[in-house]
């Protein structure tokens, strides 16, 4: 009899134990997922990081070499001196263009007294 109740122990030990096993492997095996996913996805965010940080810097090339409020100001200055002086070139031309149509017409009308009055 005392065999007997030897024999039912062990077996509740060697049911507790492999139930035990079953429950740890069963634990590990969920963690090893979970921690595989975790480190996919932390491949994943960093190679999307890398590339944002590789466009951000792009960004930040091209954004350095952009002109300032001041240097669009200093433009506008510039160009508003240009203007000015094309439009006093264009009123001294025109200037011109009337003293030479008026020289025109004298030489015009000379040319005409001389050829009647030879």
């Amino acid at each position: 009899m005392i065999i007997e109740w030897i024999k039912l122990g062990l077996s509740v030990v060697s049911l507790l134990v492999s139930v035990g096993m079953f429950i740890y492997i069963r634990i590990d095996r969920r963690d090893r997922a979970t921690t595989k996913s975790i480190e996919d996805l932390k491949g994943y965010v960093n190679a999307k990081l890398d590339d944002k940080c590789t466009r951000i810097t792009r960004l930040e090339e091209v954004v350095k070499n952009v002109p300032s409020h001041n240097d669009l100001g200093e433009i506008y200055r510039e160009m508003r001196k240009q203007s000015e002086t094309m439009a006093a070139m264009n009123a001294s031309l025109s200037a011109q263009s009337a003293t030479l149509s008026a020289m025109k017409e004298l030489v015009g009308r000379m040319d005409t007294f001389w050829r009647d009055h030879k």
